[in-house]
């Protein structure tokens, strides 16, 4: 790393004490613990060569984006046994971290771009998770089959849209849950105008106020 700048291994730096709080945090056993040191390592060493994460997160890749993944457990959305698709992927937040944790859950890993399907195929082998599938395509083009307990959507798109997407995959009492920052009043109107469905708004944190992240949380009425 020796072309990376000192301020970037500084920020990588600061990734390797999160782990060690992240796994206090929630209670990580030691295969845990090490698999999420392995994810931190392949964001960092793929950042190099293409953009997972924005240069000024590669520092908060734990504190940031795996601890905003682990958060919407605590609201206990997600079965611990059943089939979850995270849709846009990325670089594998929510679905990835979930996955870790909840290791009879069957996740699949959605992304259409070709080079985030190779890191999301590679974090799954690297990180020895079977119970992950890595698909590359757009939700839309999947075939309708409501097979899913949960769909997880992070940065992807309005909520509307999302639900149009989602709801053929959902099964009948499933959820799509959207994170999401900032206001979002305007955007469940809009929802609620063309969809007769279910919204629930919640904080991602527990100290989390009105402008911080949340959690909207869909299903049929």
């Amino acid at each position: 790393m020796d072309h990376v700048p000192r301020e970037t291994v500084t920020m990588l730096k600061s990734n390797e004490i999160a782990v060690a709080a992240l796994a206090r945090d929630h209670a990580l056993t030691t295969e845990q613990t090490q698999q999420f040191v392995r994810y931190v390592e392949l964001i960092e060493r793929w950042s190099e060569r293409m953009r997972l994460v924005s240069t000024s997160d590669l520092g908060r890749i734990v504190s940031r984006h795996i601890a905003e993944s682990l958060a919407v457990l605590r609201h206990q959305l997600i079965p611990d046994r059943g089939a979850l698709l995270d849709v846009g992927s990325g670089a594998g937040f929510p679905g990835i971290p979930i996955a870790v944790c909840l290791s009879e859950l069957r996740v699949t890993l959605l992304d259409s771009q070709r080079k985030k399907m190779l890191f999301l195929q590679e974090a799954a082998e690297t990180m020895q998770l079977k119970n992950v599938t890595v698909i590359g395509d757009r939700l839309q083009n999947l075939p309708a089959q409501q097979a899913y307990d949960a769909v997880t959507a992070r940065a992807v798109a309005r909520a509307r849209l999302l639900w149009a997407w989602s709801c053929p995959h959902l099964r009948k009492d499933g959820l799509l849950i959207v994170f999401k920052g900032g206001r979002v009043d305007d955007e469940i109107e809009e929802l609620l105008q063309t969809y007769a469905v279910s919204c629930r708004v919640l904080p991602l944190f527990p100290d989390g106020d009105a402008a911080e992240r949340k959690l909207v949380v869909l299903s049929r009425r």
